[in-house]
């Protein structure tokens, strides 16, 4: 079940982005672009001159990436558009690059397309420019900083200015409202940006009495505008994102207050893994305070933090207490294990657990994470099957939920904010339902929430829409009625919660030890092909109702969908989630921290009805972790499949890699505590 949302949360964004937001995004840039020549005749040769240049320059690359060519700047800026546009198309990290009249370090590589970006041309040129939005901040305020120079400075004015000529752009041309609609599909989707974004930039516009641009006359209008900002809470953020230099000794890195058009999302996960490295994480020995250096977090920590998993406990403690880990060749091991972080886990553990159900439902993403923290409760009481109250379950449930969390951070790659490290003839038996009503429970009120969140979303005036379909089926032209696309979403997913639902109460039976009746076994039965025969024979037929739980949306053509998307898709995956970026000062030459998922393993279950014992089997979540070390590289989910089908783990992706273009790395074994349940097949004793 947790695959098949995973599929349908990711088929259903990637609907709504092929058929609203890119041309939400494209109507308003085409509409903040056209302002540009009148905004630069008021500004003149004041205050804001500078800040125009730089809107000018901002606009024009982001449509230039949604259109995927080179486009015009209205005030001639093709050079510094040029540039921008080929430090992008670098996909590296570039040292002092000149962005906003400023040098500062910019990590290029997050223009990798990665994740369902790769299925078609608009999708790769949509994530391109959202990247540019998301990740291109405008420092406007906060405490000095240093800069790739080694210069401390205060925040420059220049960079508010050009927000605000960019709001201005904005409501001239008439696109707030599309940057709204826009704005609410991600936030029910993810979460809030991590930043300032134009509606609080014009709450406060508005308060200090600055509605005109004409009113922004000189510095101190400017300045003015600051201090505004440093005595509220606006655009602080929560994760450090991006190329800033930690000072030396207890002192921790104190980030700018920042704007963003578009910008990326704050994600409880996401924040878990900021605070588990470095420099967030002080320790105090022989008196004195001092920085921890752990430079690489590690998917346990979020499952401990996050995901309230306590049974991970051990092998944090064994990590932590690892003396040997400073002189090991594994980058992870060295700049991971054998440092005192547990108090600063504990601490984002408690801010965790304390969140109120409004929190969690407020979005899928939060909502996701949610269902997943059902399954850290125990299962040792009696209620329980004997398999389930034990150390080997406990560590299959963990590989379940950092599987699911992997599939979460894939689907929502461009928008989550990544945390930095600065620098024959057979019959069915009775079917088994893991007896987690709680977690079957949260399952279902998740889909009826994102049924709920979908329904309000406002459709955009141009009711229909010409799409393509994926590359994969020729690309063809197809009209799309956005009505349609939000009244089929929330059918699916009251469909999904109903299935979530039946579930539960068949996990509540379990529990209290009830035999399942005609009905219950019936249902289980038709789990993939509908039971009208005895016994299963005869071709596969995909007519069951899980097979339903894969959402469909429009850019795949109906008869491909089984094999493309269905329930019969190999789905390996991957998403890099933490950056740890290089640090000649500690030795670190950096890396980006992967998850990812390949094909399922088999579960063989023994469960104990009374007296007796039955048999079970089923597939679960395979997951893997690991670092590509160096300068930031990161991975595609066809350089994923790729190596997989190298090694013999799964089928040829359709594409092979240009080993000159892609980072070395070598295929991850799996995490050792998943031996306590994982017993390789003969064949693969050798393989991960």
């Amino acid at each position: 079940m947790l695959q098949a949302w995973h599929r349908s949360y990711d088929a259903m964004l990637e609907e709504l982005e092929e058929t609203s937001l890119f041309f939400l995004m494209e109507q308003m840039l085409d509409g903040m672009s056209g302002e540009i020549m009148n905004v630069s005749r008021l500004a003149g040769e004041g205050v804001l001159k500078s800040s125009v240049l730089d809107a000018d320059l901002f606009v024009t690359v982001a449509r230039s990436l949604l259109a995927g060519t080179l486009i015009s700047s209205p005030l001639k800026q093709a050079d510094r558009v040029a540039a921008t546009l080929q430090a992008i198309k670098s996909e590296s990290l570039v040292e002092c690059f000149d962005l906003f009249g400023n040098p500062r370090t910019v990590d290029f590589s997050q223009f990798k397309v990665r994740g369902h970006y790769e299925n078609s041309i608009r999708l790769e040129r949509y994530f391109k420019a959202v990247m540019w939005l998301g990740r291109t901040d405008l420092r406007v305020a906060g405490p000095p900083f240093e800069d790739c120079r080694g210069r401390f400075h205060e925040p420059y004015e220049r960079e508010l200015g050009t927000a605000v000529v960019l709001y201005h752009l904005l409501q001239r041309s008439g696109q707030f409202q599309n940057w709204f609609q826009a704005e609410q599909v991600v936030q029910a989707f993810v979460g809030w940006t991590d930043s300032m974004n134009f509606g609080h930039l014009g709450g406060l516009l508005a308060g200090a009495g600055y509605q005109e641009l004409t009113a922004i006359k000189d510095v101190a209008a400017l300045q003015r505008l600051q201090k505004l900002i440093n005595s509220s809470k606006l655009g602080v953020q929560h994760i450090k994102s991006d190329y800033f230099v930690a000072p030396l000794g207890p002192e921790r890195l104190a980030l700018p207050r920042s704007f963003t058009v578009f910008g990326q999302r704050f994600v409880l996960d996401s924040w878990a893994l900021a605070k588990a490295v470095y420099d967030d994480i002080l320790w105090v020995a022989d008196g004195r305070t001092n920085e921890v250096v752990r430079r690489v977090p590690s998917a346990l920590d979020v499952a401990f933090a996050a995901l309230g998993n306590s049974q991970v406990v051990p092998e944090l403690v064994r990590r932590i207490g690892d003396s040997a880990a400073k002189s090991s060749l594994d980058h992870s091991v060295r700049f991971r294990d054998g440092m005192p972080f547990q108090h600063n886990l504990e601490a984002v553990r408690r801010v965790i657990d304390a969140q109120s159900e409004p929190i969690w439902r407020s979005t899928l993403y939060a909502g996701w994470l949610d269902t997943l923290r059902q399954l850290s409760s125990p299962t040792v009481d009696a209620r329980y099957p004997e398999a389930m109250r034990t150390k080997a379950w406990a560590m299959k449930t963990l590989n379940t939920q950092l599987a699911s969390w992997t599939e979460l951070r894939h689907d929502t790659i461009l928008y989550a904010k990544q945390s930095y490290t600065p620098p024959g003839q057979c019959s069915y038996p009775d079917g088994f339902v893991e007896p987690r009503p709680e977690f079957w429970s949260r399952l279902d009120r998740l889909a009826l929430d994102a049924a709920r969140l979908i329904a309000r979303l406002p459709v955009p005036q141009q009711a229909t829409v010409t799409i393509q379909t994926r590359l994969e089926f020729g690309g063809q032209e197809k009209q799309v009625n956005l009505a349609s696309v939000k009244d089929n979403q929330v059918r699916f997913l009251e469909y999904f919660a109903g299935h979530a639902n039946r579930l539960r109460l068949l996990a509540e039976k379990e529990l209290r030890q009830e035999r399942l009746n005609v009905d219950d076994i019936r249902y289980l039965d038709q789990l993939i092909q509908s039971t009208r025969f005895n016994g299963a024979g005869g071709p596969r037929r995909y007519d069951g109702w899980y097979t339903r739980m894969f959402y469909q949306n429009a850019l795949v053509p109906d008869p491909d969908f089984y094999l493309s998307d269905g329930a019969q898709k190999y789905d390996a995956l991957v998403a890099d989630v933490h950056t740890d970026l290089p640090s000649i000062v500690h030795g670190d030459p950096g890396g980006v921290l992967h998850q990812a998922t390949a094909g399922a393993h088999l579960l063989v279950l023994a469960v104990d009805h009374g007296s007796e014992k039955m048999i079970y089997a089923g597939p679960v979540f395979s997951h893997y972790e690991f670092e590509v070390v160096g300068p930031p590289k990161r991975l595609s989910d066809r350089e994923w499949k790729f190596k997989l089908f190298e090694a013999g783990l799964g089928e040829h992706p359709g594409f092979e890699p240009n080993p000159a273009d892609g980072p070395e790395w070598k295929l991850p074994s799996h995490p050792e505590w998943t031996r306590e349940y994982l017993a390789p097949s003969p064949d693969r004793l050798a393989k991960p």
